[in-house]
């Protein structure tokens, strides 16, 4: 039932959300949110609705002028409306001055939600996937302008290229930004601002590549030439099956008989509790005296795949030696549960019920993994 101005004005919230109608007028709603202890008037907007691009969109109206409300209602749906018969978009109209960028708006997620509560290593993946991907479409507009139409230019350059790993964690990133400014950071600017990142993840690669055992001495005599000073990071993830975060973060105050025992919320292990060790794995780890940099992983790969890359067809990466690891042991006959505990994957609980999940009944398989490795690197026959 239409009301007038001053009638919608003096309803009173209930328990259910209420929308009515302003008389004389098909487009303007009154909304009224049930009362809470915060607001015990409920929380009450004025919106246009109308359809835009082929859906049905709800503009939210902040009146300015509450002497002849009537009229500014009116006069400021007209404006909303002939913006949507040209084609824009009226809910990205209202910028103001003083409204932070997009890029200060990523600037306090990095300074104060990922550097405080994550690792330095996953802040600065973050930050660097950030200025790659969107921050050339998104960086310079003001935050409560921000449209799907900007984040899925940076989406699809990837998934054109092929990069299905990386366009999901950029949607990742964009909604975890997003979502985090709407909690903490400028809810009063992001209030009525519709998520510019409402997007199905890609399915993941159904075949993650690993290295077969007859590109594995390729890669040996590659690993070999490598002139970088740290390359021993490469064959020593190759060898445990590590993730590259916990490699940099280990410490030889870890070490036991069996390999590292990691400390419980140790940040970027993921979560991991363990890191078996073979003795030529342990043999790099201990000639080793520095903390590993991520850059080493990288850098010496670029030199490996300079020479593997034609013939095996694409680059190496670090999750590629981690899922060699994986996928030959299971070759060589390792239940994949144990494989699972190695790798600090997540197994199945009725799989690891039939199984001692502790280092030491676990490490004889280790020593079984890294010898095959070995044997099939140096000498080029399977182990």
């Amino acid at each position: 039932m239409p009301y007038t101005v001053s009638q919608l004005i003096t309803l009173k919230a209930t328990k259910k959300r209420q929308l009515h109608t302003l008389k004389d007028s098909k487009q303007i709603y009154y909304r009224i949110m049930p009362a809470t202890e915060k607001h015990p008037n409920g929380v009450r907007k004025w919106m246009v609705r109308c359809e835009f691009r082929g859906k049905d969109i709800w503009v939210p109206m902040r009146p300015t002028n509450f002497q002849d409300l009537g009229q500014w209602l009116r006069k400021r749906a007209a404006e909303i409306l002939d913006l949507v018969d040209k084609g824009v978009d009226p809910r990205i109209q209202d910028v103001t001055e003083g409204v932070p960028l997009c890029q200060e708006g990523w600037q306090a997620y990095l300074d104060f939600q990922l550097n405080p509560n994550r690792s330095p290593i996953y802040a600065k993946a973050q930050d660097a996937l950030w200025l790659r991907h969107p921050a050339p479409h998104l960086a310079k507009l003001p935050i409560n302008a921000v449209t799907s139409i900007h984040c899925d230019k940076a989406v699809d350059a990837l998934i054109k290229r092929g990069c299905r790993t990386t366009s999901n964690r950029v949607v990742s990133l964009l909604s975890a930004w997003w979502n985090w400014m709407q909690r903490i950071k400028y809810p009063h600017i992001l209030l009525n601002t519709p998520h510019p990142m409402r997007r199905e993840k890609l399915d993941e690669d159904p075949v993650e590549w690993s290295m077969s055992f007859e590109q594995l001495p390729l890669f040996y005599k590659a690993w070999l030439e490598a002139k970088h000073e740290h390359k021993w990071i490469l064959m020593f993830i190759l060898l445990t099956g590590s993730r590259i975060g916990l490699t940099c973060v280990m410490r030889r105050e870890w070490l036991d008989q069996w390999g590292l025992k990691v400390p419980k919320k140790t940040p970027g292990a993921k979560g991991a509790t363990h890191l078996l060790m073979g003795p030529e794995a342990r043999a790099m780890f201990e000639q080793n005296t520095v903390p590993v940099l991520d850059e080493w992983v990288y850098d010496s790969l670029k030199e490996i795949n300079a020479v593997v890359e034609e013939p095996f067809g694409r680059k190496l990466n670090p999750h590629a030696l981690r899922k060699t690891f994986s996928a030959r042991a299971e070759e060589m006959g390792v239940p994949k549960p144990l494989v699972d505990w190695v790798i600090n994957h997540k197994a199945s609980k009725l799989d690891m019920s039939y199984y001692d999940r502790n280092a030491e009944t676990i490490h004889p398989f280790l020593l079984k993994i890294e010898a095959g490795l070995l044997e099939y690197l140096r000498k080029e026959g399977p182990p």
